[in-house]
């Protein structure tokens, strides 16, 4: 699942491709899914999943991607502010949830930035 939110984010966040993920909720793994897609479309980002040198490697393609956009971004917080202003702007999520399934409104108040 890792490396699915890598692809998912490193391409509209460093390449700028528009990108819509699709997903129901049969495919939610556990109970802390909804709590990181939450996050992500509120903030843009997945805390810790970008560590160490998959961190230097992300940032190496955000300077790339900022560069190509005109951008000259020098710090690595400047950076990956960018990037997640890029993965806000640039990446949909579609999610599908039975309306007649138990806690859909728990999940909806739980969630509020998938409503």
């Amino acid at each position: 699942l890792k490396s699915i939110n890598t692809i998912i984010l490193i391409f509209p966040g460093c390449k700028g491709d528009k990108i819509v993920f699709i997903m129901d909720e049969s495919n939610v793994l556990d109970s802390g899914f909804l709590e990181r897609m939450n996050t992500l479309l509120a903030n843009g980002e997945v805390p810790g999943l970008f560590e160490g040198d998959e961190y230097t490697t992300l940032c190496t393609q955000i300077k790339e991607g900022a560069q190509k956009a005109g951008l000259m971004l020098d710090s690595n917080e400047e950076l990956y502010k960018w990037f997640t202003q890029q993965v806000m702007l640039n990446l949909h999520i579609v999610f599908t949830m039975n309306p007649s399934g138990d806690g859909l409104k728990d999940k909806c108040s739980t969630s509020p930035a998938s409503l």
